[in-house]
């Protein structure tokens, strides 16, 4: 009894490790995941600012980014919630320099209605100060292209509202940040004075260079008001059009040993071929009578075989029930004398 007992938990061993994989390990899988991502976005960052002017190179790089940001936000689990919206408003200011301006904006504007309902003050001052900056140089990108006084006043205005109330907000607690957004509204107020000859003898701000048909971009979205949509379209998608993110099954190999050993390496990939090759040697030298364990034999025997070109570990509905009939094969009776044991 007691040997039987100890071969129906060795059985189940895999169980708990499988529940752990789907579990916890998941998501420590996916945030080294996203970490790594992350890092690459910031190295790209740093080579596109280095460079003094925004070329085709610098652009590349600033789009390798936001490819980099949108693969550790499509890793991190939703449950981070904080750590997805600053990978957002990282992403969102990249998208600045690749010609998405009026995108940006936008995107910040959806950030900052989130950020507001939350707890964290620090990241929403934060969100507010880059969504005024996106205002302010589209409130100067629309001036430039000609746009009507009312179109272009009204984010120079939005602009004007926020860097207020960041000068506000900082006044007791950081002069010298509140001393920045004070000088950022001055800005923006001589911005909207200026006539049209001052603004084009100014040179041009460089996240302002390569956004074209800004006027245009503004007014569709205004037009459009679907921001919900607009929104659920940027998490599936990402930032800059790049292609969407499969689910798991299209990221898993379609051989289950082979992922054993890209998910846990070799040692892991050496264990688990043990286990499977235990099993085997322990039934192969039993003899079953009963047809029902004959036939639960050849049926994880199938289901082995179809691990050479299929992930059936990786389904839930398929690998529950596999585990527990190979515990209950393994320790079920295998002559007369341990069924009289197993009854006593």
């Amino acid at each position: 009894m007691k040997k039987n007992l100890l071969i129906l938990i060795w059985a189940l061993a895999p169980v708990a490790l499988l529940a752990y994989h789907f579990g916890p390990g998941q998501n420590g899988r996916e945030r080294e995941k996203s970490k790594a991502s992350i890092q690459v976005a910031l190295d790209f960052e740093a080579k596109a600012i280095s460079r003094t002017e925004l070329d085709s190179e610098a652009k590349k790089q600033w789009r390798q980014a936001i490819d980099a940001y949108n693969d550790a936000l499509a890793a991190l689990p939703d449950t981070e919630t904080a750590k997805r919206q600053q990978l957002q408003l990282a992403r969102a200011n990249a998208r600045i320099y690749v010609g998405e301006l009026p995108e940006a904006m936008l995107s910040m504007e959806h950030l900052l209605d989130e950020t507001a309902k939350g707890n964290d003050r620090e990241l929403e001052s934060k969100v507010r100060s880059s969504l005024a900056s996106a205002q302010y140089h589209t409130g100067w990108s629309m001036r430039l292209e000609l746009a009507e006084k009312e179109e272009w006043k009204e984010p120079l205005e939005k602009a004007r509202q926020n860097f207020r109330l960041l000068a506000e907000q900082t006044a007791k607690t950081d002069a010298k940040a509140s001393e920045d957004h004070q000088k950022n509204l001055e800005a923006v107020v001589r911005l909207a004075r200026m006539d049209l000859s001052e603004v084009q003898a100014l040179p041009l701000p460089k996240k302002c260079e390569g956004n074209k048909n800004v006027c245009s971009k503004c007014r569709g979205q205004k037009k459009s008001n679907k921001p919900k949509a607009m929104k659920k379209k940027e998490d599936a998608r990402g930032a800059s059009g790049s292609k969407r993110h499969g689910a798991e099954p299209t990221r898993l190999t379609h051989n289950d040993y082979l992922q054993q050993a890209s998910d846990s390496g070799w040692p892991g990939f050496a264990l688990y071929a043990a286990f499977f090759g235990g099993a085997a040697w322990v039934l192969a030298r039993r003899r079953l009578d009963d047809p029902l364990l004959i036939a639960v034999r050849l049926g994880l025997l199938a289901w082995a075989l179809q691990g050479f070109v299929e992930f059936g570990l990786y389904i839930p509905a398929l690998a529950w029930p596999a585990w527990l009939m190979l515990g209950w094969l393994l320790a079920s009776p295998t002559n007369q004398f341990d069924k009289s044991a197993a009854t006593e």
